[in-house]
């Protein structure tokens, strides 16, 4: 049975002991303290200003854990998780368990990825609108969905190559990189809609990177022409100034000469 409450007062967990409740869902709630729940396997606290979740270890029965929307810092979790929801919170650390195989934490302040780089059951990872320049930690997991729109990701290592699912447009990447399995495009860190994930999309870009490089090719041909039709141009008036001032010049002592015989 999955028992919703929202909008109320809520207190201790432990008030949950009915085996019947193994899914619980708060929206809205506050003053939320941690107990055992025995029974319940998936716990949703969404919208109540979490500020810790110190106590959620008692709970070694939960497999899915939703602590979003709230003002969480970091993440200490000793139980045998599978799934992990987090994300829009304040989290810049965690501690994680190996047993989980998806992991929200989009929209946070995650930095480092080694945080993540032991837990060797993850297939899915949600790490959008962080503060991430480096994954290299996260080669050795065997990651089929990775989502790292919105960093500072300046680097795309060969491993990404191995990942099915793989977002990571609105970063510093400018490489476009292709294989069986995957398909990306690192675009400048500008607002755009996700350019994933079809060979169509691909070819498409590589036609317009390809059109792109040809214009820049002529606009550079086409510049080094001016600059070397005004260099020339340049030339050809100084060269010309001095051919009429030497002209005058000597016109003027012929005329003096001729002014002396006289």
């Amino acid at each position: 049975m999955t028992l919703f409450l929202k909008d109320i007062s809520i207190g201790s967990l432990i008030q949950f002991q009915d085996p019947k409740i193994s899914k619980l869902s708060l929206n809205y709630c506050s003053d939320v303290i941690f107990a055992s729940a025995p029974h319940i396997i998936e716990l949703t606290i969404n919208n109540s200003d979490l500020n810790s979740i110190l106590g959620i270890n008692e709970n070694k029965q939960l497999k899915v854990l939703d602590v979003s929307n709230n003002n969480l810092t970091e993440l200490t979790l000793k139980i045998n998780l599978k799934e992990l929801y987090a994300q829009r919170n304040k989290i810049f650390q965690v501690q994680l368990e190996s047993t989980l195989q998806i992991i929200d934490l989009k929209k946070n302040r995650i930095q480092d990825t080694r945080l993540f780089k032991n837990i060797t059951c993850l297939k899915e990872l949600h790490l959008q609108c962080n503060e991430i320049i480096t994954v290299a930690p996260l080669q050795n997991l065997k990651l089929i969905k990775l989502y790292l729109s919105g960093n500072r990701i300046v680097y795309a290592p060969e491993f990404f190559k191995q990942i099915k699912y793989l977002h990571i447009d609105q970063n510093y990447i400018t490489q476009i990189f292709q294989n069986t399995k995957t398909v990306y495009y690192g675009t400048q860190h500008t607002p755009s809609t996700s350019q994933i994930v079809t060979s169509k999309r691909l070819d498409a870009l590589f036609q317009t990177e390809t059109l792109k490089l040809k214009i820049l090719n002529k606009i550079e041909q086409i510049k080094r022409k001016q600059v070397n039709f005004q260099h020339l141009n340049k030339s050809i008036t100084e060269k010309t100034e001095k051919n009429l001032l030497v002209l005058i010049n000597n016109a003027v002592l012929a005329f003096q000469q001729v002014n002396n015989c006289q």
